[in-house]
């Protein structure tokens, strides 16, 4: 099993976490959280599934 396929579960859950909570945020009315906009911590999540998606990919070829 090669490294990007050993982290590619961490990053989908990583993502899964980061949207959750920046969606649960946006329904609060809370559109700064911390120092970051919530559209942007939502698109990061995004960015990780995809890039954990793409290392599974990657992995099995």
């Amino acid at each position: 099993m090669t490294l990007l396929a050993k982290f590619g579960p961490f990053l989908v859950f990583l993502g899964i976490l980061i949207c959750l909570c920046s969606g649960v945020a946006r329904f609060l009315g809370y559109w700064p959280m911390g120092e970051f906009e919530v559209r942007s911590l939502f698109v990061t999540g995004l960015g990780l599934m995809v890039t954990a998606c793409a290392a599974k990919l990657y992995a099995k070829e």
